[in-house]
């Protein structure tokens, strides 16, 4: 995920005193000198911000009478699932007025499933990822990982955001093992889990190169190596390719389709981009505009390991189209509201 330095302080400068990127001090209690506010960060919430395997998969609801939301919420199912969620919601206050960003939000994830989350601008999607990581805190409602209460940030869960969020003043290699120093791993164990995360991300003649010296996407991949070095139950991924232009992104999705075929770890991945959350995912959720609440959960029933080519294949055409629908509705409602969202 996300690191930063506490105090300001530089790696290999002073006091050794690394620290996670809290915004809103969660972690502070918990790991004290290890974890500071991000000053110069808003707080969360002060603004709304080819083979084809059987028939088209049905758009499920999941609003409503009889929707998961009332299931989960009368009695969580835990055991089996990687991650539940019941009944999330978030409020904030905002000019005085009461803002519901997240309304009743209810999923649950498989061990090793790959998510993508999709919804029009202001949503609540990266407050509900954010939520996930510990890095802030619900109104209301529970998350659940391996059938325990979320109740604060953890190494069970690894981050990507849409910034690169490199330390500029370390190299590829040191960027990537920052987070398994900080465990105490001995050197030599940290160089080889970090030339295994080279080799798959296909950067190990860059290893002692600067974040200066590398293109966006080469960067992106480095905060992907960083977040699975540390061997995340859990890889939360905020738009992680939403600055790249569309050559790089497409083999940004590609690769990252590669590691998790290696790797099989659980993934939520939040996008704007219908066609990337069909391409990624083995379920898709479509939220509504705010209050963000999931309108339907689809399953995408293509054959894995997915290449370029299925994106011209008529099922997953087909299955864009449709999602494009859901979300086409959604938009023109957030449209009408006020500039500005929560992710």
């Amino acid at each position: 995920m996300g690191l930063d330095l506490c105090y300001r302080c530089r790696t290999g400068s002073g006091q050794f005193r690394p620290g996670v990127l809290d915004h809103e001090c969660r972690a502070a209690a918990e790991y004290p000198g290890y974890v500071r506010r991000d000053f110069d960060h808003r707080r969360s919430g002060d603004y709304l911000r080819y083979e084809f395997q059987g028939p088209l998969s049905l758009v499920v609801p999941l609003d409503g009478e009889g929707g998961v939301a009332m299931a989960l919420a009368a009695a969580p199912r835990t055991s089996g699932k990687k991650l539940v969620v019941v009944n999330l919601t978030r409020e904030f206050t905002l000019k005085r007025e009461r803002i519901t960003a997240l309304d009743g939000i209810s999923l649950e994830v498989r061990e090793g499933e790959f998510v993508t989350i999709l919804g029009p601008s202001g949503c609540g999607k990266s407050t509900l990822l954010r939520i996930i990581a510990g890095l802030a805190e619900a109104s209301s409602g529970q998350v659940y990982k391996d059938g325990r209460l979320i109740q604060g940030p953890g190494p069970d869960r690894g981050m990507v955001f849409q910034s690169y969020t490199l330390f500029p003043w370390l190299t590829v290699r040191k960027n990537i093992e920052f987070g398994l120093t900080l465990k105490g791993i001995d050197a030599a164990r940290r160089r080889q889990i970090v030339d295994h995360y080279l080799d798959i991300i296909g950067l190990a003649a860059f290893a002692d190169a600067f974040p200066k010296n590398l293109s966006g996407g080469m960067k992106q991949r480095v905060a992907i190596a960083r977040a699975l070095a540390n061997d995340p139950d859990i890889l939360l991924m905020d738009e992680p390719f939403g600055a790249l232009d569309a050559q790089t992104r497409l083999v940004m999705q590609e690769l990252l389709l590669k590691v998790w075929e290696e790797t099989r770890k659980t993934i939520l991945f939040v996008t704007h981009d219908v066609e990337e959350a069909v391409f990624l995912g083995d379920t898709v959720y479509v939220m509504t505009a705010r209050p963000g609440r999931l309108k339907a959960r689809i399953p995408v029933p293509l054959a894995r390991p997915r290449s370029f080519e299925v994106k011209n294949s008529r099922p997953f055409l087909d299955l864009k189209s449709r999602i494009l629908e859901q979300i086409r509705e959604e938009s023109l409602k957030a449209a009408t509201m006020m500039p500005g969202g929560c992710g």
